[in-house]
């Protein structure tokens, strides 16, 4: 039998995660001559894992998009959390849903941040009064802060 390859540590593995997430912003950054608007994970969700979901959020008000495809959607979702296409078609029909929002944290995530971060720079752009954000690392930074 060979040696088994050791599995690089939690650290090593968010500073990958942090990595990636960082040239994916970058590229949009280059590309559009701006970097889409985001919060990273601590900014939404407290440390304290003994707390049940709903009290870990920082603002119990936050309005959570899942901007990945249905098959990623129905392996995992943050608890609460619509769907991109269930957003974005409300927006569309329901103008009047925009002053609801307006100063709800409204944050986009996908696996890693590239999608959700180009969707959030779009709704910032065409709706200036929501507060719109990418979650920085989405759901892998999520999963690295016990969300």
């Amino acid at each position: 039998m060979g040696a088994r390859a050791s599995r690089p540590s939690a650290d090593v593995r968010k500073e990958q995660m942090n990595e990636m997430y960082e040239r994916y912003a970058e590229e949009f950054r280059a590309s559009k001559g701006e970097r889409w608007p985001e919060v990273q994970v601590e900014k939404v969700l407290r440390p304290d894992e003994t707390l049940p979901f709903p009290e870990r959020l920082i603002d119990p008000r936050t309005l959570f998009v899942d901007c990945r495809t249905s098959f990623e959607v129905g392996v995992s979702r943050i608890p609460g959390a619509v769907t991109e296409r269930e957003f974005t078609e409300q927006l569309k029909k329901d103008e009047y849903r925009v002053d609801e929002l307006e100063g709800i944290p409204v944050v986009l995530y996908c696996t890693i941040g590239y999608r959700s971060g180009r969707l959030a720079a779009n709704l910032a752009g065409d709706y200036p009064s929501l507060q719109v954000a990418n979650l920085a690392g989405s759901l892998l930074s999520w999963s690295h802060h016990g969300g």
